[in-house]
């Protein structure tokens, strides 16, 4: 993880039905680290998405649990305040994707570690998001890498790794996938077919 990483000062966290005594203790460790704590008694739609940079909620608050139920999360990290260890509200809190969570009653300790593991595993997730997607489309993809193959051997009378060859130098030279390169293809066929025939693309 990159220093830039470690960074906390400036953050702005959502205090979500949070007691007062909690409270308190987490807006005085913010105030030392340089974090702009702002607490709420509900999960108010308008106010949570106005650029938290995460949110810390109290799962021990029946009535917070319930408002939840109703709206979906901000997009950023997320601590659980855990008190209860009862199978139900643990549940509860693993089905919410949590990233992190703090003992109670709180302590000063490990505070500062739990938002920086938090914020760092949220960013992994994302990641993660990003890459599966990708996939996702490359797979779609692949049938259109397919069909340009099959349209290339029946056209040049080439064959399956000939036709391969072809795509992947076009796509190279263009700086994109074959897959995207095959879209493109398929799209244009007459244009693609007489710039591949105007190649001599099987010389070594």
């Amino acid at each position: 993880m990159k220093n830039n990483r470690l960074v906390v000062r400036g953050l702005r966290i959502a205090l979500l039905g949070c007691n007062a005594r909690d409270e308190q203790h987490l807006l005085q460790q913010f105030r030392r680290l340089g974090i702009m704590g702002i607490p709420f008694t509900e999960p108010e739609p308008d106010t949570l998405n106005g650029g938290h940079d995460m949110v810390i909620f109290d799962s021990d608050n029946n009535i917070l649990l319930r408002q939840l139920e109703a709206q979906p999360w901000p997009e950023c990290p997320k601590i659980a305040l855990l008190g209860s260890e009862a199978p139900s509200r643990l549940l509860w809190i693993i089905n919410q994707d949590i990233d992190g969570y703090l003992r109670k009653p709180m302590k000063s300790e490990g505070i500062f570690s739990t938002i920086l593991l938090a914020m760092n595993q949220y960013r992994r997730k994302q990641d993660d998001k990003t890459t599966i997607a990708k996939l996702e489309i490359r797979v779609k993809s692949r049938k259109f890498l397919l069909s340009a193959q099959i349209l290339l051997m029946n056209t040049l009378q080439c064959d399956e790794q000939q036709s391969y060859i072809l795509l992947r130098r076009f796509a190279t030279e263009r700086q994109t996938t074959v897959e995207e390169l095959s879209i493109e293809l398929l799209a244009r066929p007459h244009e693609w077919l007489q710039k591949i025939k105007s190649r001599s693309c099987f010389d070594p």
